[in-house]
């Protein structure tokens, strides 16, 4: 059976979903006063077409600010990406 394409919609969507949880733990362990900022790792396999479809229903609850940050070191061969929350 053929799959439709809003059958991949649906699972992009629970993927969404799914970091969006992860996010939301890692924010609790978070303290931070309205004007300040927060960053966190961004979740393992999370892309920035996630990241694109999550950022709305952050600032919908009022972050004033979401940035996708990427760090790469070239000298020591590392990289990491965050997500930055401003309130």
């Amino acid at each position: 059976m053929a799959i439709a394409p809003h059958q991949l919609n649906d699972n992009f969507i629970d993927e969404v979903d799914d970091y969006e949880e992860k996010i939301d733990s890692l924010l609790t362990n978070k303290r931070i006063s309205i004007g300040q900022s927060v960053s966190i790792v961004v979740p393992r396999g999370m892309n920035f077409q996630h990241f694109e479809a999550i950022k709305p229903r952050y600032i919908n609850v009022g972050w004033k600010e979401l940035n996708w940050v990427s760090f790469y070191d070239q000298r020591d061969q590392y990289d990491y990406t965050t997500i930055e929350f401003k309130s």
